[in-house]
Order: C-alpha cells, then structure tokens, then sequence
C-alpha cells in the first residue's frame, strides 16, 4: 500500500474511532452523570458485567440514527453487543436510558 492511501487509511480509521467513542456516550457525560446518581449503570456497563470478561465482544448498531433527528439519537437509542456468557455466543440487546 502506498504512504498516501496508508495515511487516507490511518486518518478514516481515526476519524471512526473519535466517532465510535462519542456516540459511546450516548445522550452525553451529564444524562450518563444522571443514571449514575440514582444508583443506576448505563446500558453497555450492565451489558459489561453480564458479559464474560477477557473475551472478544463487538456492539453493533452504533451507528444507526447517528446522524438523525440532530444527532439526539445514537444508535437509535438501542444498545446491541454481542459476545460470550459462560462461554456461550449471545446477543445482548438494552435501551439507552441516556438517550
């Protein structure tokens, strides 16, 4: 691969990373503040602890909605990972109460 398409890939590859981890954040640090002062978890940090840990997992949908109704609605408010639980393959579906 040439260096140009070598830094075109680097910089998309930058880019999607910086947008994966703001719509991570669903409706924003403060609603995520909000679930945290009731003595609640968010979505994907339930989803983390059903889980198992040390094991590959993939959240998909993230981009869906991303970019509509003015960018309120990531992942059209639907967290879905998939992964392993006791070492079986799931999908784990949960609303985003921050969204």
């Amino acid at each position: 691969m040439k260096n140009a398409a070598k830094t075109r890939l680097r910089d998309l590859t930058d880019a999607y990373l910086r947008l994966e981890k703001k719509l991570q954040l669903g409706g924003g640090p403060e609603k995520i503040a909000r679930i945290h002062s009731q003595g609640k978890l968010t979505a994907r940090e339930r989803i983390a602890k059903l889980l198992d840990q040390g094991v590959h997992s993939q959240e998909i949908g993230l981009l869906v909605a991303f970019d509509e109704y003015g960018g309120q609605a990531p992942g059209a408010a639907v967290v879905t990972i998939v992964g392993k639980i006791q070492g079986r393959e799931c999908v784990v579906v949960a609303n985003d109460a921050t969204i």
